[in-house]
């Protein structure tokens, strides 16, 4: 579920007209977790409004993990992320804001405009390396890095989307024995034993840079355990 990027979508029956400090204008996106709206602070300045479905609301896990996401965010800063600007987990319907990011995911690139290549792919490489290294020099592990969860902007690409993230000191609100991630870009170990450390997501970091030179999943598609 992407915070950022993306076509502007208006907004439907039943969304909110205010979240915290920020008025709604329209949707971003939708997943299974929530909704990311699109906002602008009092300012007027646009920002990306990530709003959890009730259901997800009422899951007393669920809203631990989406406190975990917020604290672990908020502890990350560094070239090519996206900001977290503000928060409230304990509201009836948990939210975080980000700074809005316009541009398309790699995935959304690659089905409309093919593989990159030269100096655009090198600054793929290099900006995406450059947001995984000041994750982990916070004492972060992402644990999702994928297509879907990078932005190509025109600053840059922007690597997004703490929500199955963890603290490197393995402290986590995932629950033991659950295989957390998205099949084709988790590393050996992670299936082997579970562990999920800076490694996993440097392994990550190789599958994307070739998914972004080739136009083609490393490990293929299929079902979980063929791609496994």
């Amino acid at each position: 579920m992407a915070l950022s990027g993306g076509r502007l979508q208006p907004a439907r029956p039943g969304d909110p007209t205010r979240v915290g400090p920020y008025r709604i204008i329209g949707r971003l996106g939708s997943g299974g977790m929530g909704t990311v709206h699109a906002g602008l602070d009092p300012a007027g300045v646009r920002v990306a409004v990530k709003v959890v479905h009730a259901a997800q609301a009422e899951d007393p896990e669920f809203r631990a993990r989406f406190r975990r996401e917020i604290q672990l965010s908020a502890r990350v800063h560094g070239p090519c992320l996206i900001p977290l600007l503000s928060a409230d987990p304990d509201a009836e319907t948990p939210w975080l804001a980000t700074t809005y990011v316009p541009g398309l995911t790699l995935n959304q690139h690659l089905a409309a405009h093919g593989p990159l290549t030269g100096g655009t792919l090198y600054a793929f490489a290099t900006g995406t390396a450059r947001a995984l290294s000041a994750i982990h020099a916070a004492g972060v592990v992402h644990r999702d890095v994928k297509p879907q969860n990078v932005i190509l902007t025109p600053a840059g690409p922007r690597v997004l989307d703490f929500g199955i993230a963890h603290a490197s000191d393995g402290t986590s609100v995932t629950r033991t024995g659950v295989m957390t991630g998205t099949p084709g870009w988790i590393s050996p170990e992670h299936y082997r034993t579970g562990t999920a450390g800076p490694e996993g997501d440097v392994f990550a970091w190789g599958a994307l840079v070739a998914y972004a030179a080739t136009g083609r999943l490393p490990f293929g598609a299929g079902a979980p355990d063929v791609v496994a």
